[in-house]
């Protein structure tokens, strides 16, 4: 019997699981625009002109409610409020990664212009993440929690710890992608039903010399389940 009872807790624990939601900003182009709702986890959102492949994503999620279920049915936990998932955030990132395909791209990400209703804003700073440091980082990281005691774990590293700063344009070849930059905006983090717009046409030249459409970002449904 108690043999019985454990293996029944631990159906009910790995059982256990919810769902949570909200709202999130969606890049599209005009003629182009998202759909209402969205599944699964924030990954970068996919614009396609005909030279180039833009990737994007704000950090500007919003999580309007959450709720828990044992066996993916009897409710055991609901939570409805508005907070950023990035609230500890004191400033837009935008992140962005470009893939070329005609022709050759040069990109300069600071020179990207963004306006939040009627005011532009410049970039206040452009990085990109140096993969050989990232793993130092975590590696050392791991090395020391495994040594640390249970009541003095060591310090989580930050993604600012292996992040290099962008000092000029990089040149994108057929084929190719750039590296992955964060672009810091000095604005607060807007809600996503504020209307947000992204001129690329500053920072990208080609050798067909041809205009991007304005990019705009809509509020749109995001859901995704855990366990």
């Amino acid at each position: 019997m108690k043999h019985c009872s454990y293996i029944l807790m631990l159906i009910l624990l790995s059982g256990c699981g919810g769902f949570r939601g909200g709202i999130e900003s969606s890049p599209y182009v005009e003629g182009q625009e998202p759909q209402e709702s969205r599944t699964g986890p924030p990954w970068s959102h996919e614009l396609t002109f005909s030279d180039l492949t833009v990737e994007l994503s704000l950090n500007n999620r919003v999580r309007t409610y959450q709720y828990e279920v044992m066996l993916f049915v009897i409710p055991t936990y609901l939570n409805f409020w508005e907070e950023f998932q990035h609230r500890d955030a004191d400033a837009l990132e935008l992140t962005v990664r470009v893939t070329a395909h005609g022709s050759t791209v040069t990109l300069d990400p600071r020179h990207l212009r963004l306006t939040v209703e009627q005011e532009e804003f410049r970039p206040t700073g452009v990085w990109m993440n140096n993969l050989e440091r990232e793993r130092q980082v975590i590696d050392t990281y791991v090395d020391a929690l495994k040594q640390a005691s249970a009541d003095r774990p060591p310090a989580i590293p930050r993604s600012s710890e292996w992040r290099d700063p962008v000092m000029g344009p990089v040149t994108i070849h057929p084929g190719e992608k750039s590296p992955r930059f964060i672009v810091t905006f000095p604005v607060p983090l807007p809600s996503p039903e504020r209307p947000l717009s992204l001129d690329l046409n500053p920072a990208i030249s080609d050798t067909q010399h041809s205009n991007k459409p304005l990019i705009r970002f809509k509020s749109v449904r995001w859901s995704e389940g855990y366990s």
